[in-house]
């Protein structure tokens, strides 16, 4: 301790890089916090953005490590952030200091690198996921909340479609399904209703409708989420739909009734008793 404190005090060069590219700085972070704490109170010239050898730079590489705990990894990324580090550094495997926090499932150091302006919206190439995405995926509630709370993206779409709201609808993610629900009811426009119906999720759809769902809602050719379910061929939805208030008296602009779709996609396809008991249904609403 007393050399390392003799060497800050007289200037010793933390940027200098030996015979294998690993940099003073780079010792004084494997040696722990109260060394490199040490450096940052007395130093004011550390190259902050220079990356090392694995291509992270000191913000990377302290969120990465293991041998510092939360408090200290946040004490010392505020003193770099301070210090001019850069929070949307790109390190060589393309991944930003707010992806590897996620990773780590560092709520305080999330909180710390997005109120510091990080990139909340990045999109990790390599995983074809944004970052909200990438929370999702490990199911990090709280962190998800605070992505969400200032401002990430729900309904970025990767290449092959997928979305937020998409990965939060897979078996096992409901609770983060009906986050993003309560949030905003309205990022479930037609298309996501569809989607949901021809997965047979009626388990999503319960929940929709609970908060609030527009069980009506049309899309550009006037079918509404009870024609999704006759054209799928799902009667559990199409009686959960019609038990829940479902226009019955809708024409999509094929001008094709209620009656005569499950006539077409139930009674022609053999399914009778499925066929009877939606059109007893029916019958039974109209008479209310």
């Amino acid at each position: 301790m007393e050399t390392i404190e003799y060497l800050v005090n007289n200037g010793v060069d933390v940027n200098c890089k030996n015979k294998l590219g690993i940099s003073n700085l780079d010792l004084f972070i494997s040696e722990g916090y109260t060394f490199l704490s040490l450096l940052l109170s007395y130093n004011n010239n550390i190259l902050l953005n220079i990356p090392n050898l694995q291509g992270e730079t000191p913000l990377i590489t302290l969120i990465k490590i293991n041998t510092y705990t939360d408090e200290e990894k946040e004490d010392i990324i505020d003193c770099l952030i301070k210090k001019g580090s850069d929070v949307n550094f790109i390190d060589n495997l393309g991944n930003s200091p707010l992806v590897y926090a996620i990773q780590k499932k560092s709520l305080s150091i999330v909180n710390l690198l997005i109120k510091n302006e990080a990139n909340l919206n990045y999109i990790i190439k390599s995983r074809n996921q944004s970052i909200l995405m990438y929370a999702i995926e490990l199911e990090e509630m709280e962190i998800i909340h605070i992505l969400i709370e200032y401002g990430a993206d729900i309904n970025f779409k990767n290449s092959e479609g997928d979305s937020a709201i998409k990965m939060a609808s897979q078996k096992g993610k409901l609770d983060i399904f009906e986050y993003l629900v309560k949030y905003d009811i309205n990022n479930f426009n037609s298309q996501v209703i569809n989607e949901i119906i021809s997965e047979e999720r009626l388990d999503l759809l319960i929940i929709l409708v609970n908060n609030h769902l527009d069980i009506n809602i049309k899309d550009e050719n006037e079918n509404t989420p009870l024609v999704y379910a006759f054209k799928n061929r799902q009667p559990d939805i199409v009686k959960y739909l019609i038990e829940n208030g479902a226009d019955i008296y809708n024409k999509n602009k094929q001008g094709e009734t209620i009656e005569q779709l499950n006539y077409k996609y139930f009674y022609e396809f053999g399914w009778h008793k499925s066929y009877n008991t939606i059109h007893n249904l029916i019958k039974k609403r109209n008479k209310t």
